[in-house]
């Protein structure tokens, strides 16, 4: 998923950045449930990277990065493409794509 551009890696495929701490739905609506992880809502932290496999919309359906392919929605507004970005520009969280 990734390739050079010069010397700089970006990121090939469609992956979107959180620009705001977020919850992860399990459907496209803000009164679905959420998400559960390990230790309850799956709360996902602003700068994370997550690959985009559709959308509903106002909301990206996403493969959630380290959570054994865990997918879910996010409202887009929370989001901003990180197709074009390069490493140096996003956070790195221990979750990367």
């Amino acid at each position: 998923f990734l390739m050079l551009i010069g010397s700089v890696p970006v990121l090939s495929q469609n992956y979107v950045a959180l620009n705001t701490n977020s919850r992860v739905r399990t459907r496209p609506t803000v009164k679905s449930d959420a998400v559960e992880g390990q230790w309850g809502s799956l709360l996902l932290s602003k700068g994370e990277v997550h690959r985009v496999i559709g959308e509903s919309g106002d909301w990206y359906h996403i493969v959630i990065s380290g959570f054994n392919n865990t997918k879910g929605y996010v409202m887009k507004k929370f989001c901003m493409s990180a197709s074009r970005m390069s490493f140096q520009q996003l956070k790195v969280s221990g979750r990367l794509p």
